[in-house]
Order: C-alpha cells, then sequence, then structure tokens
C-alpha cells in the first residue's frame, strides 16, 4: 500500500468509521440517559408523599405537576389531591 492510500483512506473505509463511531456516541448516550433517569427519580417515601392535601395544598396547585405526572421526579402515579415535600405552587 502506498503513502498516499494510508494518507486517504477510501470512501468506504471512511463511512465504516463513520458508522461505527456513531453507534458508539449512541450506546454512550443510551447508557447516560437511562442512568439519569434513574438518578432523577425520587421515591414517594424519600419525597414524604401522601395522597391527602396538606394546608389546602395539593399536587393540583404544585408548579411541577403536569397530567398525573411530577416534574420533579417523584415516582408515578401521582395523584392531584396528594401531597409532598417539594410543593411549590403555581405563579
Amino acid at each position: 500500500m502506498s503513502d498516499f492510500d494510508q494518507q486517504n483512506p477510501s470512501r468506504r473505509t471512511f463511512m465504516k468509521q463513520v458508522i461505527y463511531l456513531t453507534s458508539v456516541v449512541a450506546a454512550g448516550a443510551a447508557t447516560l440517559g437511562s442512568t439519569a433517569a434513574r438518578a432523577a427519580t425520587i421515591s414517594k417515601a424519600d419525597a414524604h408523599y401522601q395522597d391527602a392535601p396538606k394546608d389546602g395544598n395539593a399536587c393540583s396547585q404544585c408548579y411541577y405537576f403536569d397530567n398525573g405526572t411530577c416534574k420533579r421526579g417523584v415516582v408515578d402515579p401521582i395523584s392531584p389531591n396528594g401531597y409532598c415535600d417539594y410543593f411549590s405552587p403555581k405563579s
């Protein structure tokens, strides 16, 4: 193989390298994403979640409540009438 061939790989070799690197990056991103998702969840016990309002405050009035899900990361299902330590009133 000449010096020219080593310095200028073929299009096929280049495409193989691009596909390989893309798959490595995608696999790494998927691993990080699932790890981040697990780290972002908060157990109901840790949040001191209860199924009843506290002092007139309920999840449905909370900034973090969105259609049955807690954007703060408290594990679903969340009741609109529930309450936890992360309550923050909607503005």
